[in-house]
């Protein structure tokens, strides 16, 4: 079961990265956090699935990151759209700004 959601997180995170980086955002770093909870009724599936994506890098528009989700839980995750069909899927994102690091003029 636990694979179900590191499929559906792999297929997320490669839409949203992919869609970040031909929206030239300056993303250094991207985490997909899933959490499921299942029924207490066999078979046990999952009722309610949360994912978060972390984005971190420089000046991060949350609409790129909104419309990024959108794109791949709408229109290109299959792994999405199947487990949306018996679970609730709830999608959320955090943006971790980083300073740039500025090298020393010699």
């Amino acid at each position: 079961m636990e694979m179900l959601l590191v499929g559906l997180a792999g297929c997320t995170g490669m839409d949203v990265i992919s869609i970040l980086r031909k929206m030239r955002q300056s993303v250094t770093a991207y985490e997909v956090h899933v959490q499921g909870v299942r029924s207490e009724d066999q078979p046990m599936v999952f009722v309610e699935i949360t994912v978060e994506h972390v984005v971190t890098g420089h000046n991060i528009q949350p609409e790129a990151v909104e419309r990024a989700i959108e794109s791949s839980e709408k229109r290109y995750c299959g792994a999405g759209a199947m487990l949306g069909k018996v679970a609730h899927l709830k999608h959320v994102y955090r943006i971790v700004e980083m300073e740039e690091l500025l090298v020393p003029a010699d």
